[in-house]
Order: C-alpha cells, then structure tokens, then sequence
C-alpha cells in the first residue's frame, strides 16, 4: 500500500466504540480497483466508499462477557406496563446476557421492553424483560436496530437461551 499520509486523532473512542484505550493514529492509503480508500486505525479497518458512506469492521479481541451468535429468532415486544402495544419482530443476534433486534420505532435508552422469544429447542415463548442500551435508525422513520441487556429472566429460561447460543456458536464456527 501506497502512504498518502497520516492524521493523528483524539478522542476516537466516541466514534469506534467505548474502549478506553484509542487509536492514535490513521494512515491514508491508496484503495482497491473500485475506488474506495482504505484508512488503517490500529485494529479497526475504514473503508471510505464512493458515495461517502463507511463501512466499520472490528479486528481487535471480543470484548463481550457472553458469547453471541447471529441468528434469527421471533420476538413479540412491548414497552413494559403497555399490554395492548405488542409488535413482532426478529432477533439479529442473541447471547446469554441480551440481544439486538429491529423494531419498528426507537426506543430511550433505559426503557424496559418486555420480550418474548421463541427459540428452536422448546415449544413455547421464553419471557423475559430487556433495557434498551441503544437504538439506531436503519430505514428513515420505519426499522431501527434496538439493543438490549436482559434486566429479568428466570433460570430455566438462561438455561435454554445459553443451550441454544452455545449450540449455534458451535455450528458457526464449523
């Protein structure tokens, strides 16, 4: 790779993620055949596209306490306390300790959603209760991406969300 130059940074934390330790450094690179260009931060790759759009991938080690895997599973959802409000939806990925899921609107960060969840390995719904930590527009005003950590689940049901997280991560990994 062609160096075009360097830029130091601060403060890149708030742009890449919550780690504590930030990159210092970007390095300007010529890109690929399609035009785009590549900007190399410590782990953390930039690919600058055509249209101005980036796209942000993750090298570095996992920082998650639980193993997560990216499956689909049906969810029913509703704002805690609101029982005439349920929408369904799908996960995007789940593990032992919470799940992003799309949504039909956004959520505060702190709301509690009740959730239930169908899993492949049992036949009924495990309920359990999630606080929003996050929810981004996707789709202007139609699907957002909604993250949460599980606030409430009984021990039978960790038990089989930690069976089916397990046996996916293994299958993920063939």
């Amino acid at each position: 790779m062609a160096q075009f130059g360097s830029a130091h940074l601060n403060g890149v934390q708030g742009v890449v993620g919550s780690s504590p330790t930030a990159p210092t450094k970007i390095n300007f690179c010529s890109g690929n055949n399609s035009g785009s260009n590549l900007y190399s931060l410590s782990s953390i790759s930039y690919c600058l596209l055509n249209k101005g759009a980036i796209l942000v991938s993750y090298g570095g080690p996992e920082r998650r306490r639980n193993p997560r895997v990216h499956k689909n599973f049906v969810v029913n959802y509703r704002i805690y306390g609101d029982p005439d409000n349920i929408d369904i939806s799908q996960t995007k990925n789940i593990s032992e300790g919470g799940m992003l899921l799309t949504t039909n609107c956004a959520f505060d960060n702190g709301t509690i959603l009740a959730i239930e969840i169908k899993l492949p390995f049992i036949s009924s719904y495990i309920r359990l209760l999630g606080k929003v930590l996050e929810s981004k527009e996707i789709a202007h005003d139609l699907i957002y991406e909604t993250r949460l950590v599980f606030n409430y689940m009984d021990d039978q049901s960790k038990e089989f969300v930690r069976n089916t997280v397990n046996y996916f991560s293994k299958k993920e990994t063939k």
